[in-house]
Parts: C-alpha cells; sequence; structure tokens
C-alpha cells in the first residue's frame, strides 16, 4: 500500500470530523436557514469521505481509478 492510500484513509476521517462538525453546528443554530446550509455542507463532506474511502478500497485492491 502507498502513502497515497494511507492519505486518503486520513483524509476520509477527517472529512467525516468536518460533516460531524456542521452537524453539530446545525443542532445549535438557531436560523432555520443556517441549519439548511449547514446540514448541506455536512452531507458535502460526507461524500467526499465515501470517495476518499472508494479510493483507498480501490488502492488495496490495486484497481485503478
Amino acid at each position: 500500500m502507498d502513502t497515497k492510500t494511507y492519505s486518503d484513509r486520513g483524509s476520509a476521517k477527517k472529512f467525516r470530523d468536518y460533516a460531524a462538525e456542521c452537524r453539530r453546528m446545525a443542532a445549535q443554530s438557531a436560523s432555520e436557514k443556517d441549519r439548511m446550509v449547514l446540514m448541506e455542507i455536512a452531507l458535502a463532506w460526507t461524500v467526499c469521505a465515501e470517495e476518499a474511502e472508494r479510493k483507498t478500497k480501490r488502492a488495496s485492491f490495486g484497481m485503478n481509478e
């Protein structure tokens, strides 16, 4: 496994942490608009995490992207 694989795995965790932070801030927001925006951002971070995990899985099987 190369260093890029480890980087993608670390990125996935960071992205999931960012998504969790957005959800936490959304839960504390008094503004409905802010909550909606923060939940959209959380979803985008989750998609990034899933993509990083797919890249890690492909790399571990020696598959190209």
